[in-house]
């Protein structure tokens, strides 16, 4: 469900709808509603839905990041997993 969010989004940027600030809200609507048509009214999306959802993939991101940073952590694509050393 993220991933098409993500696409939506990537759209908006695209178009213009991301400032310095982050989206204008006229983004986050237009989101809601691509979000809304492709889920065939199984969830309901609003604005304030996407918003929430940006600032916890944003938080996500960053704790994925910072793990990432510290020895003994890495990425294996193939799988595209975080992997762990033993010793961690």
């Amino acid at each position: 469900m993220d991933d098409k969010m993500l696409g939506f989004l990537m759209e908006q940027i695209d178009m213009g709808w991301r400032g310095d600030r982050g989206f204008k809200v006229e983004a986050y609507t237009s989101v809601a509603n691509s979000m809304n048509g492709a889920h065939s009214e199984k969830y309901l999306f609003t604005a304030d839905t996407i918003k929430n959802r940006c600032k916890k993939l944003k938080a996500n991101y960053a704790f994925v990041t910072e793990m990432l940073n510290a020895s003994g952590f890495g990425y294996d694509n193939s799988t595209h997993c975080i992997v762990v050393d033993d010793e961690v």
